[in-house]
């Protein structure tokens, strides 16, 4: 099962990352990336034979840490475009 939950967080991430991020409202995407992220983080914890409840929380919390600042360091900000006014 948790190679099924990696293919499909990774699949909403990518759809939220390229698809979506430019047309939802910032914390809309911030949140939609910390949680496909940690997803693709449990599912990667699920293949694991017995991992400690500290390594769950510790790389859960990361992931969705990590998740969305990646994404906004490699592809840029998160939210509609500004539309400046002269």
């Amino acid at each position: 099962m948790g190679g099924w939950v990696i293919a499909l967080a990774a699949i909403a991430c990518l759809v939220v990352a390229f698809g979506l991020r430019t047309k939802l409202p910032a914390l809309a995407v911030g949140a939609l990336l910390a949680a496909t992220s940690a997803a693709l983080a449990w599912g990667v914890l699920s293949l694991r034979p017995d991992p400690s409840t500290g390594e769950r929380i510790l790389a859960i919390g990361a992931m969705a840490v990590l998740g969305p600042a990646h994404a906004w360091v490699v592809l840029g900000r998160f939210g509609p475009r500004r539309r400046w006014s002269r």
